[in-house]
């Protein structure tokens, strides 16, 4: 026979010498429930060990979990201990109540009920003592109550903090736990300040309905000869907090397979039934608690089967248990007391105590909007609509060119524009990455600018252009997009590679007071509202030259020209009014996560709905319609020198005046054509009949048509106006005067201001 020496472990003076224990010579190792997370590093996993198969099956699931440390089994159960009970029954029954309570909500009603009728006889009687006292025990105690109110245990397993969240379920639980405990120390129901053994001292002496403790306090209420009758029972809710002890095999030994065998033995169902018969220790075996001689020593054997184990958060916490554990009974200490503050300042300091001292992000996940969410789906859905509705739109157009009122190649860039904005809201969907902020940005900028300047430069088209019919060859609309747009995307480039290279539109981690969330920003707080004031200012001096450009076109009189400035303008500002009145309440964190993505969403969807509807839909159905009758003469004329204009009534009255005056006089003679643009729109005129026709020769001047444009300086001329006006040469004071149509103000032409004719 070969005989092993098994050495053990188990100290007499503390937790350090079990730590030194696992770490040397010692191969078998105790550990305190709570000391698990300490050393669990050191000890040896047991999950799939076959030779402690049939050990590990014996014991309570719940007993075992205190043994896990990292999701790995390294300890079996030695000996437990369970937070109970003791009521003083002979009072609960002279006041009618059945037995001990079942809830928090029986208990405070038996409380309210029975201590106001004792104290008339006895003034310092309790309603309830524990221990309730800045240390491990009130920490217990602490668990248990939530446990009642299925409020979960602070620090869970995974370690999440489940208070922490005070609107949650969770949350509300403990905040009303904590409230009720304040209530019932006001009433004066709770006695504070007392240890196990003081607490169970004031017991024994019949100076309390209830009392909360560990089972030893049974036999020591047995020993004390109490005259009154008594109860065991678990506390409310079935909740017990786990204490006792458990047995590990240090990972260090040289000898583990004689260290199972041993540990095999401590925790077989022989061995605790022993050790309960001559100890009084508390098994870990469910099947004990059926054992006649084991419950005839141990009274908690009638409540033990109902049980809900609740773990303190050892394992959890790790090496920083007795850390974790100060932050808690210090902080419900003062709650129950009501110092430092309302309950849930106390309880949000608590969570952050703790997640400060185990390194965890408290804040959770990010709150960025998923796929899988309502919201989402639906602006999907409303994006991908928009996406499908501008392209049929763009094949109208391209299809219909010849017949269409607008330069399909400035709707082109409108329509790519207004796409990638598309493109944006689906880059808004989801947690962030660095690449996505720059395809956010990149996309959104160039994009943005693109559509922008387009409408700009289409707009200045018809400002500059649409009345000048004498052109007979006009730079190609083409021609006019690609230049007005060049310049802008040129601008918007060069921002973004600076943004891009000053690391301004990183993926950044924005923490909140009880979130977080990852946004497109500078990850140095200086640089972000350099990057702000910078990208919107942009975004808004492009916006509005587009608008100043619309505006000056929109006043025109020029029929389905001003008419399609005018839809230009009024799409391009309602896509600027509502992000300027949304986007602040984002970026400045105003809302929540969802609803800024909401805000957002509808910044992009509802302007290009309106571009939709009152721009593109009716243009394409114009240009239906002129491909259908193969005829736009109105239209065509646009882009070859117009060869009619819309007049205003002011014109109008004025022609007919005109044509009243006696032959002599300058006159100007219309031909009567029907406008398509606007049905109050007045006659259109022929421009040229009107310029051959009003030409006249006088005795001392000569009166004609003809349009100009001014300009201070030589390069300015071209982005300048033309004008439509009436013209008087004065041969013999070498004077040219202009007439607008719709003003007798004449101008006469003097230095410095530089006029370009044509007629």
């Amino acid at each position: 026979m070969t005989l092993t020496r098994v050495v053990l472990g188990w100290m007499a003076v503390g937790h350090l010498l079990v730590v030194v224990a696992a770490t040397t010579i010692r191969v078998l190792v105790p550990a305190a429930v709570v000391w698990i997370g300490d050393y669990g590093e050191h000890l040896l996993p047991l999950d799939n060990d076959p030779s402690l198969v049939a050990a590990r099956a014996l014991h309570d699931p719940q007993n075992l979990a205190a043994a896990v440390y990292n999701g790995k089994l390294v300890a079996l159960p030695d000996k437990a201990d369970y937070g109970l009970l003791y009521s003083r029954m002979d009072l609960i029954t002279r006041f009618n109540f059945t037995g001990p309570p079942r809830t928090l909500d029986e208990m405070e009603q038996m409380m309210a009920v029975i201590v106001p009728e004792v104290r008339k006889s006895n003034p310092s009687f309790m309603g309830l003592t524990g221990q309730v006292s800045a240390y491990e025990g009130l920490t217990c105690n602490v668990l248990e109550w939530l446990g009642a109110d299925n409020a979960g245990t602070i620090l869970e397993p995974n370690r999440t903090l489940s208070s922490f969240n005070q609107s949650s379920i969770i949350g509300q639980r403990v905040v009303n736990v904590a409230k009720r405990l304040q209530k019932w120390n006001q009433n004066g129901w709770l006695q504070l300040g007392l240890s196990e053994s003081a607490s169970s001292r004031l017991w024994t002496q019949g100076g309390t309905l209830f009392h909360r403790n560990w089972p030893s306090v049974a036999p020591a209420t047995v020993a004390a000869n109490v005259a009154w009758a008594w109860r065991m029972s678990p506390m409310p809710g079935n909740a017990a907090v786990l204490g006792g002890w458990l047995w590990g095999i240090s990972k260090y030994t040289k000898q583990p397979e004689a260290a199972k065998r041993v540990l095999d033995l401590f925790a077989s169902s022989t061995w605790q039934r022993v050790r309960a018969l001559n100890g009084g220790n508390v098994p870990t075996i469910p099947q004990l608690f059926n054992d006649s001689a084991v419950c005839a020593a141990l009274p908690i054997c009638a409540v033990a089967r109902d049980l809900k184990i609740v773990p303190r958060p050892s394992s959890a916490s790790g090496t920083q248990y007795l850390a974790v554990s100060k932050h808690i009974f210090t902080r419900w200490n003062d709650m129950i007391r009501g110092f430092g503050g309302s309950i849930e300042k106390q309880l949000d300091a608590m969570n952050r105590a703790i997640a400060d001292t185990l390194s965890i992000d408290i804040l959770g996940p990010p709150t960025n909007v998923s796929w899988d969410t309502t919201v989402s789906a639906a602006f999907s859905a409303v994006a991908a609509l928009e996406i499908l509705t501008l392209i049929v739109l763009l094949g109208i157009f391209w299809h219909t060119r010849e017949h269409s009122s607008v330069s399909v190649r400035s709707v082109t860039f409108i329509i790519a524009g207004l796409l990638s904005q598309l493109v944006v809201l689906f880059l808004l969907v989801g947690v962030p990455s660095t690449p996505t902020c720059l395809g956010r940005f990149w996309i959104h900028g160039l994009g943005y600018t693109l559509a922008v300047s387009s409408i700009a430069a289409r707009c200045f088209r018809i400002w500059t252009t649409s009345l000048n019919p004498f052109i007979e060859r006009h730079d190609s609309a083409s021609r006019i997009a690609v230049l007005g747009t060049m310049p802008p995307l040129l601008v918007t480039i060069a921002i973004l590679v600076g943004l891009s290279a000053a690391g301004s539109l990183n993926a950044t981690d924005m923490k909140m007071e009880t979130s977080r969330y990852l946004t497109c920003t500078a990850s140095n707080p200086s640089l972000r509202p350099i990057t702000t004031i910078v990208w919107y200012s942009w975004l808004g001096v492009q916006m509005l030259a587009a608008l100043w450009v619309g505006l000056k076109a929109s006043k025109l009189a020029v029929g389905s020209a001003s008419q399609e400035a005018r839809t230009l303008t009024v799409s391009s500002a309602n896509s600027a009014f509502l992000p300027v009145i949304l986007i602040p309440f984002v970026d400045l964190d105003l809302v929540d996560q969802s609803t800024g993505f909401i805000l957002r969403a509808v910044a992009i969807v509802i302007p290009i709905a309106v571009f939709i509807g009152v721009y593109f839909v009716p243009q394409a159905l114009q240009a239906i319609h002129g491909l259908k009758n193969q005829a736009s003469t109105s239209t065509q004329g646009l882009e070859t020198g117009l060869n009619t204009f819309q007049v205003t009534q002011v014109d109008q009255k004025k022609t007919e005046a005109d044509a009243a005056r006696p032959s002599g006089d300058p006159q100007i003679v219309g031909t009567a054509k029907v406008g398509i643009a606007a049905a109050t729109s007045m006659p259109a005129l022929d421009v040229k009949a009107l310029a051959n026709q009003s030409f006249k020769e006088h005795v001392h001047a000569s009166e004609g048509i003809l349009s100009a444009r001014r300009s201070r300086r030589a390069w300015l001329a071209p982005f300048m106006p033309w004008t439509l006006m009436r013209g008087f040469i004065l041969r013999q004071e070498g004077m040219l005067v202009l007439q607008h149509f719709s003003t007798t103000v004449h101008t006469h032409l003097h230095a410095p201001v530089l006029f370009e004719f044509c007629g």
